[in-house]
């Protein structure tokens, strides 16, 4: 088990955020529903703990056969910062 408090937030340059990024991985987007199995990566030039646990995360749902298919509308890692109220 990884667990990670705070999310990682970056523009789609790579320029972290002090708010919801374009680019984002936040286990809080997730509550109500599971993330797609496999989830875009992040910027060229995000940091190391970003590239990691993206890897993680993919790696795992990989591993899992019975990963549940997310909804249509499930956003991954993009799309959330036009919809930071979520």
């Amino acid at each position: 088990i990884y667990h990670y408090t705070f999310g990682l937030e970056f523009s789609l340059d790579g320029i972290p955020t002090s708010s919801v990024g374009e680019w984002s991985l936040d286990k809080r987007h997730f509550m109500s529903s599971y993330p797609p199995k496999q989830l875009a990566p992040p910027p060229a030039c995000a940091g190391k703990a970003a590239r990691t646990l993206h890897a993680l995360f993919n790696e795992a749902t990989a591993a899992l056969p019975d990963w549940p298919t997310a909804p249509a509308e499930a956003r991954g890692t993009h799309g959330w910062a036009q919809h930071a109220s979520v």
